[in-house]
């Protein structure tokens, strides 16, 4: 009888080992797969918070390119014969020869004499 016990005790140290490996592996695979998850969602985040910023960033560039399109279009009309004579006579007063000025004078003109 004390063989058996023995044997059983000797068997019951072999399953032992065998049962922790395989708790062992259960939890470093569940750690595993925790810090996977962990890190994906991490890069998840970043990676659509980057873009959003990229599609900001894209609609600030659409709205520089417009308003610099127009920009360009107002320099080429500003650089013309045309508009420097229309500022030449709205600022300066400036005419061409030959031609008559008239301009408006506020108040009234009493002819009293």
């Amino acid at each position: 009888m004390k063989a058996e016990a023995v044997i059983r005790l000797k068997a019951r140290d072999k399953r032992l080992p065998s049962a922790i490996g395989r708790v062992a592996k259960k939890v470093f695979l569940m750690l595993v797969t925790v810090y996977t998850l962990v890190l994906f969602t991490g890069q998840a985040v970043k990676f659509f918070s980057l873009r959003a910023e990229v599609a900001q960033f894209e609609e600030q560039i659409r709205f520089h390119s417009v308003n610099n399109e127009i920009l360009r279009q107002r320099v080429e009309a500003m650089q013309g014969d045309a508009y420097i004579e229309q500022m030449a006579r709205e600022q300066l007063g400036l005419i061409k020869p030959g031609e008559l000025l008239y301009m408006a004078v506020e108040g009234s003109f009493d002819s009293e004499d």
